[in-house]
């Protein structure tokens, strides 16, 4: 009995749009005293479009809502959290960059999460603003003697 492998079902968190303006996750805080401003000037966390996709899958893996909010856009997390991650642990793929956007991808047992990462704020904070997730689906086909 041969087994064959075929990509199926696809989630797309967000669905395809245009994304012109980036959303804020981080923020830059000022403080107003009287005649005198201070302005405080938060250093990036998240440093790299690899740093926000694997704190996003290690959030997702410890089932870390919260902190994942720190690596992603609200839709994205809403979305990956919509179903909870299920052994293997997977690994990262690596990121490939484009002029606008970097692509992440992750790959636990039969399940491939592509994410696009870009700047997303103005202290250089990385974020995930877009996910694309596809689960392989077995089957096993009999053959007759």
């Amino acid at each position: 009995s041969p087994a064959t492998t075929s990509p199926q079902p696809t989630t797309t968190i967000p669905p395809q749009q245009n994304r012109s303006t980036p959303t804020t996750l981080a923020l830059s805080t000022t403080t107003t005293a009287g005649p005198t401003t201070t302005s405080t000037t938060q250093a990036p966390t998240v440093t790299s479009p690899q740093a926000a996709a694997q704190g996003l899958m290690g959030a997702y893996q410890a089932n870390d809502k919260n902190a994942a909010a720190k690596y992603a856009t609200p839709a994205v997390v809403d979305g990956l959290f919509k179903t909870p991650y299920s052994p293997p642990p997977g690994s990262s793929q690596g990121c490939t960059a484009s002029a606008s956007y970097s692509t992440c991808t992750h790959v636990a047992g039969n399940t491939t999460y592509e994410m696009r990462v870009t700047k997303v704020d103005s202290v250089g904070n990385y974020g995930v603003y877009y996910m694309k997730i596809t689960r392989a689906v077995t089957t096993t086909t009999a053959q007759p003697n």
